[in-house]
């Protein structure tokens, strides 16, 4: 194949790309560089493409996927785990600024995130560089699941609202101490709780962590949230 011919194959599948057909998007960032080697330059390979081929590309953007690619040939586990989705393609783009002999390592640690905490783990990692990457992912995702919460609903008794509303206590709060006191003994066997008299419907915050422990226990987590609650509500002092 002549270089004029490899070029316009490639341009093609750039094309197909930037028109949304099913082309992957490392065999994309593959025919950028080849453009980008056949003619020598970035630069020169950006005026190719607006001009002979009318394809508006911003150099910043060519520049990051000829390195996107030089990477997957350098290392072809990343490519492997771009090509099988557990690897975010723009985070390709962030590896660029590690030392070489970090790259391999680094993508392990962020593969199999979405792309918001993939982004967080690697700005941890390049924060802490002297760390093992792997430690540093535990590291955060620890701190994001203390941090996310699930909303939901739950009806709880009017009398237990207002005694708790008195000593300045969010119902929501007084329900996730509930849990974590229950999951900290070891979830044991419940037996007997308060009624569920004149019920009101409050929202309360579960800790992700804390949710996924009632979801493997039941098909229906707030339900068992408000049971635990129930089951220990005689332990709320009616007076301060």
């Amino acid at each position: 194949m002549s270089k004029e011919e490899l070029i316009k194959d490639k341009v093609r599948v750039i094309a197909d790309f930037r028109r949304r057909r099913k082309i992957n998007q490392v065999k994309y960032a593959k025919a950028v560089k080849s453009i980008v080697d056949s003619i020598g330059s970035v630069k020169e390979a950006k005026k190719l493409l607006e001009k002979t081929y009318g394809l508006k590309i911003d150099e910043s953007t060519l520049r990051k996927l000829n390195k996107a690619a030089s990477i997957f040939e350098k290392y072809p586990e990343i490519e492997q785990m771009v090509g099988d989705g557990k690897l975010k393609f723009t985070i390709v783009f962030e590896l660029e600024s590690l030392p070489e002999d970090k790259m391999l390592e680094v993508a392990r640690a962020v593969s199999g995130l979405d792309y918001p905490d993939a982004r967080k783990v690697l700005k941890r990692i390049k924060e802490n560089m002297e760390k093992p990457p792997q430690e540093v992912r535990e590291q955060v995702l620890a701190e994001l699941e203390k941090m996310r919460v699930t909303i939901a609903l739950m009806a709880v008794p009017k009398d237990i609202c207002e005694t708790l509303s008195k000593q300045g206590i969010s119902v929501s709060d007084a329900v996730v101490k509930a849990l974590e006191e229950w999951v900290k003994e070891g979830c044991p066997k419940l037996e007997g709780s308060a009624e569920l008299k004149e019920p009101i419907v409050v929202p309360i915050r579960l800790p992700r962590l804390l949710y996924k422990v009632l979801r493997r226990k039941t098909r229906h987590p707030v339900d068992l949230a408000r049971e635990v609650f129930l089951n220990r509500v005689s332990q709320i002092p009616k007076d301060r």
